[in-house]
């Protein structure tokens, strides 16, 4: 990865701890670089050493880039058959190519979506059509989320591997939009559900230059999905 001055070269078979230690000087600074399996994280520590020698320290840590990839179980079925949902929302759920499913993991904010989703949301009816693209929540429900900083957070996406390369296209068009604006992110955060024929589905969550999302989220379905090449 190039970014922000860094360079990373990650090998499969070198996997990388962060728990690494750094020693404390006296002038009070400590600096960690911690290298994760699928992503570099950045701690800065700064300690004050006072003469009973206590210490009060200050951390700023940052993400640069992170790739998690796992099975999930939330499908679109998942969906579909949430408690209160109505039976019109259900059936968009089941025969729709692209499902934009809300955050669940935001505390008392409860289901909701990030900033921008319904323009998003539009950007792929243009791309589709209104029946090609979902929404995993009634209408009454919905609710976007704004978090303030200098990265844009796309919705989760479900998709099936067949449709994996026209969504890699309209991501890349998106991208391309993003990263022209005066003010381009420096972070794009987006996690991609993706379905597959035998039942197994892997959840790619990505945070890192805009550059690289579109790359990583193939190379990594191909990678756990060895089938969804051969349909490309």
């Amino acid at each position: 990865m190039r970014g922000q001055g860094l360079e990373v070269i990650q090998d499969e078979r070198c996997p990388l701890s962060s728990n690494s230690r750094f020693p404390s000087y006296e002038n009070g600074l400590r600096l960690g670089l911690f290298l994760e399996r699928g992503g570099i994280h950045i701690g800065l520590q700064v300690t004050r050493i006072g003469n009973d020698r206590r210490s009060e320290s200050v951390a700023l840590n940052r993400t640069y880039f992170r790739v998690d990839v796992s099975e999930t179980e939330r499908d679109r079925d998942y969906w579909a058959r949430r408690e209160g949902i109505s039976a019109e929302t259900a059936a968009a759920i089941r025969s729709a190519e692209i499902v934009i499913v809300p955050w669940e993991d935001r505390g008392k904010a409860g289901l909701t979506f990030p900033s921008g989703t319904a323009e998003f949301y539009r950007s792929l009816v243009e791309r589709l059509n209104n029946d090609a693209v979902a929404i995993a929540i009634d209408r009454t429900e919905y609710a976007e989320l704004s978090l303030h900083a200098n990265e844009m957070r796309w919705p989760t996406l479900i998709v099936s591997t067949v449709l994996l390369t026209a969504l890699g296209n309209i991501l890349s068009d998106q991208v391309e939009r993003a990263i022209s604006r005066p003010a381009p992110p420096t972070t794009i955060e987006m996690r991609v559900i993706v379905e597959n024929e035998r039942g197994r589905c892997i959840s790619v969550d990505y945070k890192g230059p805009p550059e690289r999302l579109v790359e990583t989220l193939i190379v990594e379905t191909e990678r756990c999905l060895p089938q969804a090449k051969k349909l490309q």
